[in-house]
């Protein structure tokens, strides 16, 4: 496979100010100007690339915090400390549960405010501590 370097913009803009004139190129200026073309081709798709990359990225640590807290919810909802049901009504959070379809849409808890925010302050730090160095 060749390698084609990308002209300097100077050259390029040499030869669009004669395109723009409406003289006719040269076959030297006509592989000047395809070469600049595949250049910028070239960059265009390692700019997608690299953009695609990260949305997954992106998404990927999204997916994973998501997961990391809704595991710290459950873990603190019903932890399997209580003794009997009855005292698990009232020694640990209640989960309300909202779903459609099979999927679930909306989960409530109840709860003092700073348990809470500990619990997902847990959920952070655990993932942060576990996020691989860039």
């Amino acid at each position: 496979m060749t390698t084609i370097a990308t002209p300097p913009a100077a050259a390029l803009d040499a030869v669009l100010d004669r395109v723009r004139a409406g003289k006719a190129l040269t076959p030297a200026e006509a592989d000047l100007l395809s070469a600049g073309i595949t250049g910028l081709r070239r960059t265009a798709g390692g700019l997608q690339r690299r953009s695609q990359q990260q949305a997954a990225r992106i998404a990927e640590l999204e997916s994973l915090l998501h997961d990391r807290i809704a595991d710290a919810i459950r873990a603190a909802t019903c932890p399997g400390e209580c003794d009997n049901e009855r005292t698990c009504r009232w020694a640990r959070f209640q989960p309300t549960v909202w779903g459609q379809d099979g999927r679930v849409i909306e989960v409530e808890i109840s709860g003092p405010i700073d348990r809470i925010a500990t619990i997902i302050a847990g959920a952070l730090a655990r993932l942060a501590d576990a996020r691989p160095a860039a």
